[in-house]
Order: C-alpha cells, then structure tokens, then sequence
C-alpha cells in the first residue's frame, strides 16, 4: 500500500537534488525527498566526503534514520507527527556505473488520525511541514517540495535555512503574515537597500521632501515588484544586482558633491532607480514560493513588510539627525563621510557583482 503513493516519484532520475513531494492521502502524508550526503557530515566523522557509497550508508544508517527522523517533521495542529520511515537509498548520479552519489532519496509516511482531505475541505486543515537537512554548498541550501492531493498539483513549498517550516495550506491570515515577516526581514538584511535610503534622506531634511522622495521610490519599486512576481517581466537578476549598486553610488555621488537637483528632477531620479530595486525584491522572492493562482496575497504582503520596514528606517533616521542638529558641524562631516563611504561601498560591489561574468573577470 505505502509504494502505490510512493510509485510515481520512485524512479531516481525523476527526483531532482533537493526536491521533494508531499502526498496527502486519506490515511496520511506520504514524504519522498531527495536529501544532500553532506548534510550528514556529523556522522561520518571520518571523511568529510559530500559523496557516499552503499557501503557508507549501511555502516551509519541507524545514525541517518535518527537524523532523518529529526530533520523531516509534519505537525498537524501543532502537534509532530512521528513518521514511519519506509526506505532510505542512494540517489543515482547519471548513468554512473558505481553506487556513489552525493544525495539520499527517502520515503516516509506519517500516520494521521483523520483524513486531511476532510480538513482541507472544511478549511480547518492546520499542517505544518518541516526540513533542517540541508546541506554544506550553497545550491544545498533550498528544499523544493510539491504537495500534492489525490496525484493534483495544489502548492509549491520553498524551504531554506532561514524559513525551514511552512503551512502546507495556509489561510488568507497565516499568507499575509509569512510573507509580511519575510518582506520585513529581508529589507532589514539588504545592507544596500539600506544604504540607497540613507544616502536619499540625510542630505535634505524636511517633512515635505522626505514624503515626496520616499513615495516616489515605494511606488516605482512596487511597480517593478509587482509586475515581476506576476511575470509580466523578466530580468537577469545579476545585471540587476549591479544595476543596484550603481543606483547606490550615482546617488550617493550627487548627495556627497552636493549637486543638489531641483525636487521634480530629484523626484523623478529616485524614481528611476527603485524600478531596478523592485526587481530585486522580486528577486528575493523567489517564484517557486507563490502559487500561479494565489499570487495576490503574497505579493502584497511581502511588499508590505517592505514598506513597513523602510518606515522603521526613515523613523530612526529622524531620531539621529535630530541628535545631530546639537552638533551642526560635526553633522556636516559625518553626512560627508557616510556619503563617501557608501560610495566605496558601492563600487565595491558593483566589482564584485561583475565578477560572475566571463568577459569581465578576463
């Protein structure tokens, strides 16, 4: 019986790294993944190899069942789900003709004591899906899982470090809010998104100016957000990532020469550059977190987070400067100063963005 939900995803070629499917069916949730061999280096302390043999499976496979048991959980209302493992192997690299692969296909089952169908239907389904076994390369760090209902495609999971656990089906409420919290986050981890709007604010100070500008580059970004994560868009992202950086640092030129534009001018300049920093928010989020037919809810809730966020940092910039207006010269420095240091900033990382392309790193 278990194999007949498994069958479909049985065949190793199928089962990409890192990818997974999640099966509900009347008597539980059927779990197949393809999990990374160096997620496991705890265990063969001997050699650090992200490549095992059958052999190195079967000598720590009581080790890897107990990891396994502990990285993979499902919660239903809350409570783990003990999952009944059915079968742990190497995942086939090619057409290889040896037993040596750096991932581990596993199937399990967690046994639930009422049909999930049932509660999906009467909306009151409160599943939680959770994995911690990620790997040591960077392209190991992001779990892919399709979950599925009666062998029907409903939502896409996307599973990284920093957000190992998701409602398998969320309402409107628990949407809103994940993606709000993860718009907050990744505005407060965006050193340069930071910079852009430090570099925008301290030079002109006012109430007016600062509503005009802020408004100007929340509208242009949402713009380019929005359209993006509809796909209505599309970008190479890493000719965005330097397009950003050089955003930072035209603006940061014009601040630290004070050349100031006349606002309409200035207005139109801000707008201009946060087109190119939507896209890069629609970067962070990533497609394979949104559902083709509940784009909506997620895109505004991210987007909220980041408005949210630039508020939080255009109100403690308000603090400080008016700190500062104690110390008018020595304000008239440090401005100078962080103008100057955000442009060596950014022309850092537009070096370090142009990096990845071949004509350039020759």
């Amino acid at each position: 019986m278990v194999f007949l939900f498994f069958s479909p995803f049985i065949n190793a070629h199928v089962l990409l790294p890192q990818k997974g499917y999640l099966n509900l069916a009347p008597d539980g949730a059927y779990l197949v993944i393809s999990i990374p061999i160096s997620s496991f280096t705890e265990i063969n302390h001997n050699d650090a190899s992200s490549v095992w043999s059958e052999v190195d499976l079967n000598k720590h496979l009581n080790e890897v069942q107990k990891k396994l048991n502990s990285c993979l959980q499902f919660k239903s209302s809350g409570q783990v789900i003990s999952p009944n493992l059915a079968m742990v192997y190497m995942s086939k690299v090619d057409d290889a003709n040896d037993s040596s692969s750096n991932q581990l296909t596993v199937m399990m089952k967690f046994a639930l004591t009422e049909d999930p169908m049932l509660s999906i239907r009467s909306t009151s389904a409160d599943f939680h899906l959770s994995v911690t076994c990620f790997g040591q390369a960077h392209f190991e760090k992001q779990f892919e899982i399709f979950v599925l209902t009666q062998k029907e495609l409903k939502r896409t999971l996307l599973l990284t470090p920093e957000n190992p656990e998701a409602y398998i089906f969320p309402s409107n409420a628990q949407i809103l809010w994940s993606f709000f919290r993860f718009g907050l986050k990744h505005i407060f981890q965006g050193i340069d998104h930071i910079l852009f709007l430090i570099a925008l604010l301290i030079s002109r100070q006012g109430l007016k100016h600062w509503v005009i500008v802020l408004s100007s580059f929340t509208l242009a970004h949402a713009l380019t957000f929005a359209l993006t994560s509809l796909g209505y868009v599309s970008f190479d992202k890493e000719w965005i990532e330097v397009a950003i950086a050089l955003t930072i640092v035209l603006l940061s030129s014009l601040q630290a020469l004070k050349r100031g534009l006349p606002l309409v001018y200035e207005t139109a300049l801000v707008f201009a550059f946060g087109l190119a920093h939507g896209l890069g928010f629609a970067n962070a989020l990533n497609q394979s977190q949104l559902n083709s037919d509940a784009l909506l809810l997620p895109i505004l809730g991210f987007n909220f987070g980041i408005e949210f966020g630039q508020l939080i940092i255009a109100l403690l910039l308000v603090l400080l400067l008016n700190l500062a207006n104690h110390y008018p010269r020595m304000k008239s420095k440090v401005i100078e100063w962080i103008h100057y240091s955000i442009i060596f900033l950014g022309v850092f990382w537009i070096y370090q963005r142009l990096l990845p392309f071949e004509h350039f790193s020759q």
